[in-house]
């Protein structure tokens, strides 16, 4: 048996952990799938360990101390990381599954449960956002999904080992050093960020995730539309939102957060790790009339800020601070310079469905939402399959909460064109 071994955390992992230590979100991503056929579990186990010899950070548990912070590998038993569930209420099952907490400290940082009722199999995942973004955990629904099916045709198959490169540097090496040093130098006046007086009231002690799903025929539309309009599918979930913000939270000045994948500049980076930045996009009085009129208003800026490397900036600076800062000086750093609106949206993209077969069993459905927030924190993620795109958002929150924030799915979907 191989020695275990220790990994030092890269910054973009700390810089998770400081948002579920300032109490804006509990760090877990959370992804649902529901199959065609029960799942065979002594096969989901064997796939789940092989994902570890792509990411061994999976079965690893984070700890920290004053000077640096590292996860350790460590031998997990099966009951550690699934769970399988018989019920008669396969939906209130899936909710507390979806809703359930990591413990980093043991680990490990993945979860899966697979819920089995009458006329479902359904699985939900839970993975620890400090680990890898919304596009890494794609890659590692794939991986899962390919794992499966080869172990289903050959019960020796395995994979080999390859430790991801999980650092940022595999970003800005890729520019030129009058590039970096742009990006480093950037003078780019940043206002205080404005967010919205949220109704919001927060119950740390139920947590919840909702959707609502845009048909295939709407979805059509929507993104006939922004091909004729110049604009992307994004643009106008954004835009959308910005009117069902304008609307609920009865304001008319505030600012929208949106991560944004940063591997378009090294096409060979690995995805299993964090590699995002953010956008933020401003809004006020003079922006809520019609959804075409706000778009076309905002289509320059959109584009203008999606072109820009500036949002680089800060995520430079950090990573440089880590590397040659103390462990201590990074985190207040982090505090500091990392400051992003309260409200966001989150495109997880489109979910292949041909990269997603479990042997022959197929996938019915799936969506993937973000970190469970706190209040005032909020945020939508859109994700696709299937041409059929579902509306995520959660909290820990009230019941009052929770039908304010499905109201304001609902409003950001009517506002979308149909």
């Amino acid at each position: 048996m191989s020695a275990l071994r220790t990994f030092k955390a890269e910054s973009s992992d700390i810089k998770h952990l400081i948002s579920f230590e300032n109490h804006k979100n509990d760090h877990h991503l959370h992804a649902y799938l529901e199959f065609e056929e029960p799942l065979d579990l002594t096969i989901l186990e064997q796939a789940t360990r092989l994902l570890g010899k792509r990411l061994p950070h999976l079965f690893s548990y984070f700890k920290q101390n004053q000077d640096s912070a590292a996860w350790h590998e460590n031998h997990f038993a099966t009951q550690d990381f699934i769970s399988f569930i018989q019920t008669k209420d396969p939906e209130r099952e899936v909710q507390q599954a979806l809703v359930k907490k990591l413990q980093i400290e043991t680990g490990p940082q993945i979860r899966l449960t697979v819920i089995r009722s009458e006329n479902k199999e359904e699985l939900v995942i839970i993975l620890n956002h400090m680990l890898v973004d919304g596009a890494g955990f794609k890659e590692l629904l794939y991986l899962l999904a390919d794992c499966y099916s080869k172990l289903q045709r050959n019960p020796d198959f395995t994979i080999k080992e390859e430790l991801p490169r999980r650092g940022l540097n595999q970003i800005f090496e890729n520019f030129s050093l009058k590039e970096k040093w742009q990006i480093l130098n950037d003078k780019t006046a940043t206002p205080p960020t404005k967010n919205p007086s949220s109704p919001l009231k927060g119950d740390t002690h139920h947590p919840y995730i909702l959707r609502t799903k845009i048909s295939k025929a709407q979805f059509s539309y929507i993104k006939a539309y922004a091909k004729s309009h110049g604009v992307t599918v994004n643009d106008c979930l954004l835009t959308a939102l910005s009117l069902a913000i304008n609307e609920k939270f009865a304001t008319t000045e505030f600012d929208i957060d949106c991560p944004i994948d940063i591997r378009k500049y090294n096409k060979q980076s690995n995805g299993l790790t964090n590699l995002t930045a953010n956008l933020t996009f401003s809004f006020n009085e003079d922006d809520f009339d019609h959804f075409e009129t706000t778009l076309l208003r905002k289509k320059t800026l959109f584009n203008e800020q999606k072109n820009s490397l500036q949002p680089l900036h800060k995520f430079y600076v950090l990573d440089l601070i880590y590397k040659f800062l103390s462990y201590k000086t990074y985190k207040k750093q982090v505090k500091i310079r990392y400051d992003i609106p309260q409200t966001s949206l989150t495109n997880m993209g489109i979910i292949d469905w041909a990269l997603l077969h479990f042997s022959q069993n197929v996938v019915r459905d799936v969506y993937i939402s973000g970190s469970l927030k706190y209040a005032p924190y909020c945020q939508i993620a859109a994700t696709t399959f299937k041409d059929e795109l579902t509306l995520s958002t959660n909290l820990h929150g009230t019941r009052e909460d929770y039908y304010f924030q499905l109201a304001l799915l609902e409003t950001m979907k009517g506002h979308l064109p149909h």
